[in-house]
């Protein structure tokens, strides 16, 4: 009968051990795979810079090349007024 409490025991033992294993290589996936609030929260301030510094890039351009055409059709239209 106490053979069959040891084996029984050993064979939680065993199972516990497992489970044990198993929990710490999750904790280890989890640690290595996936990004806390903090780290995406400043992952996000970077991107919403960038996208700043891009939109300013885009608008000063736009407004260059929008000038340029408002220049270039007032000049169009002096030097064809009077003719």
């Amino acid at each position: 009968m106490s053979d069959s409490i040891g084996t029984k025991l050993a064979v939680i033992t065993e199972k516990v051990i497992n489970i044990e294993s198993k929990v710490n290589k999750i904790e280890n996936r989890l640690e290595s795979e996936y990004v806390t609030r903090g780290e995406m929260n400043a992952r996000i301030a970077l991107l919403e810079n960038n996208i700043a510094l891009l939109q300013k890039i885009v608008y000063g351009v736009v407004g260059l090349i929008l000038s340029g055409v408002v220049g270039g059709a007032l000049i169009f239209y002096v030097n064809n007024a009077g003719k």
